[in-house]
């Protein structure tokens, strides 16, 4: 059985699911964004070409996404748990130096509402916010929201 065909596209469904939160206009909450649905390629040409990639027929836990929480929680599972870990990301590897908007927190505005490195999604018209659309952008990429948020972090606890 091979794990990665080519030309068979997984149709993934993307929940924007948010807990409500009370932003204080006129004591109303955020209304339920809708669903958006991507086709994204179950082996893109990157994956394909990588020869540093060893494709498994079977994984003890798939984590998706390889932001900061994925890349972590994949390698203490892979490591602590000695469990085969795969860590699916869309986005583009960012750990290498070829994009310096990435690299330099200074040129953080060129990746905002950036298609090839965020995933770009509005709310459903606000009614408390005469109508509004909020636009929210999600990272795509290996870091998660770091690239898109300048670098920006905040340490996590000495346990982790």
């Amino acid at each position: 059985m091979r794990l990665c065909v080519e030309n068979i596209w997984m149709r993934i469904d993307i929940f924007l699911i948010y807990v409500l939160i009370d932003f204080g206009v006129h004591g109303s909450r955020l209304e339920y964004p809708y669903a958006s649905r991507h086709d994204i390629p179950v082996c893109s040409s990157a994956l394909r070409s990588s020869s540093n990639i060893h494709l498994q027929e079977r994984y003890d836990v798939i984590v998706i996404g390889a932001g900061a929480a994925g890349s972590i929680a994949s390698t203490k599972l892979a490591t602590a748990l000695d469990m085969k870990i795969l860590l699916v990301e869309a986005g583009i590897q960012t750990g290498s130096n070829d994009n310096e908007n990435i690299t330099d927190p200074a040129l953080w505005l060129n990746v905002v509402h950036n298609d090839t490195l965020e995933w770009l999604f509005t709310t459903v018209a606000q009614t408390a916010l005469n109508n509004r659309i909020i636009s929210l952008g999600f990272a795509k990429g290996t870091g998660g929201s770091a690239m898109h948020n300048a670098m920006g972090y905040v340490r996590g606890g000495q346990k982790w």
